[in-house]
Order: structure tokens, then sequence, then C-alpha cells
């Protein structure tokens, strides 16, 4: 899901730090996202 935007507070700041000390696929984006629960937002009608 990009383009992404993140509110970078303690709690995201807290698992980007967890996803930053894993190995492989694990240390993705795609893993933060599902870590933060992001969802995807409805894409501009242009």
């Amino acid at each position: 899901m990009l383009p992404m935007a993140l509110r970078l507070d303690d709690e995201v700041r807290a698992v980007i730090e967890e996803i930053g000390d894993r190995a492989g696929r694990e240390r993705s984006l795609r893993a933060l996202q599902q870590l933060l629960q992001a969802l995807p937002l409805p894409s501009a009608p242009w």
C-alpha cells in the first residue's frame, strides 16, 4: 500500500525499531504495515 503516510508517535517509532531488528522479508514495509494494521485509503478520482 504505497504511497504511505505515518504519524510518527512513540508507538510507531517502537514498531519501526522492532522491524529494523528483523532480517530478510520480515524487515519490510509490508511487515510494518501489518504490525500497524494499516488500512488502504481510496485513491483520488483523477
